[in-house]
């Protein structure tokens, strides 16, 4: 199971880190050669142009999953941080659900023109362009993938601060308050001494 895991995370990390990483090379790279080519030896390379367009998109698609998988893309959460712990719960379940439906809702119309596009080539290089816009659907795959798993998290949080098993604790997005650590404290301590009297 842990090599399972491995396999996967590593899978990912290669399509949502290292492909983007390497598009950004391709990028640079491209538009050093055409600044080069266009100012000193005052002939542009339309074909940096084009891999300068590709690897912006490529890089920008894939490495969107990444942000939502670490939870690391921007959040306006001025509002979200008024919300006690079972209203941020509700927050996000609701955001999220909301989410989900677009990305599933659009899914298939979006690989349909994808697919139809294959009877055209970009203009230089010519690369078919439903494998210029083929990330997108793996964007819209991996988005779906996190985006659910988040949801049944949520879920699974909420069924164990109903039973007891689990606090329910809201995000600041700043260090616990007072308040907050005496609940962990207070949880901990119940937690400890029912394991003490169960033994």
């Amino acid at each position: 199971m842990k090599t399972l895991k491995k396999i996967g995370l590593f899978l990912l990390d290669f399509v949502e880190v290292w492909v983007p990483t390497i598009c950004v090379a391709v990028i640079f790279g491209s538009f050093i050669v055409n600044v080069v080519s266009r100012y000193v030896f005052n002939s542009p390379v339309n074909a940096c142009y084009e891999l300068c367009l590709i690897g912006l998109l490529w890089a920008l698609l894939l490495s969107a999953p990444y942000a939502i998988r670490t939870h690391k893309n921007v959040a306006f959460t001025l509002i979200y941080d008024k919300f006690g712990a079972w209203g941020q719960l509700i927050f996000r379940l609701v955001g999220t659900a909301f989410l989900l439906f677009c990305l599933i809702r659009m899914f298939y119309p979006c690989l349909d023109w994808i697919l139809f596009m294959k009877r055209k080539k970009t203009a230089v290089l010519k690369i078919r362009y439903h494998i210029v816009y083929f990330p997108f659907v793996i964007f819209n795959v991996l988005s779906i993938c996190h985006l659910l798993y988040d949801f049944v998290k949520d879920i699974i949080l909420a069924i164990n601060a109903i039973s007891g098993k689990q606090p329910l604790i809201a995000e600041h997005h700043t260090p616990l308050t007072e308040e907050d650590e005496e609940k962990m404290d207070s949880f901990d301590t119940a937690s400890t001494a029912e394991k003490g009297g169960n033994r």
